[in-house]
């Protein structure tokens, strides 16, 4: 994963982020990082596979943003797939598995951040049926100052006459 994560970066934030800090992502040390990230209970993981390989994942849990209920919305921490095999229809896959995933939790609703300047993935997710909600954030990257945009999309929307009936 942590192979995946540095080669996805350098691929995806040429541009965004500063050249020499993506010039220096290694691997070996975002080991630790996900060894202990692995081990959280709060967070779910997906791989993708070719042949023998892992080329690809996914990682999410609840919503961490203030602004929704808690326990109500799910949020989609990170999904990459090594560039080399972008451009096959994994990252969709993985995107569409995730989200079914999570519908069978309790989650009404699923998020996800993107740095706003990276315009190939917000029109990733906008084919995969998210869409920009209005919320903004800053997130600072090695010294940086990025802004990043908020992605969302109905997961299991309530059915108010369904909730209605339900509860006669």
């Amino acid at each position: 994963m942590a192979f995946i994560r540095a080669a996805a970066w350098q691929s995806a934030y040429r541009g965004i982020l500063p050249g020499r800090y993506l010039a220096r992502l290694r691997a070996a040390p975002q080991v630790p990082y996900w060894r202990a990230r692995l081990a959280r209970a709060d967070e779910l993981g997906w791989g993708i596979q070719v042949g023998a390989h892992l080329v690809g994942y996914a990682t999410a849990g609840p919503c961490r943003d203030p602004d929704l209920d808690e326990g109500f919305s799910a949020e989609l921490y990170e999904l990459y797939v090594h560039p080399r095999m972008q451009r096959r229809g994994l990252g969709r896959e993985m995107m569409l598995h995730v989200w079914s995933e999570l519908e069978a939790e309790p989650f009404r609703w699923g998020v996800l951040w993107v740095l706003a300047d990276n315009v190939a993935a917000r029109r990733f997710y906008e084919r995969c049926g998210l869409v920009a909600d209005g919320q903004r954030r800053m997130f600072t990257v090695a010294g940086k100052r990025v802004p990043a945009v908020r992605y969302s999309l109905p997961l299991n929307p309530v059915d108010p006459l369904k909730a209605l009936a339900g509860s006669a």
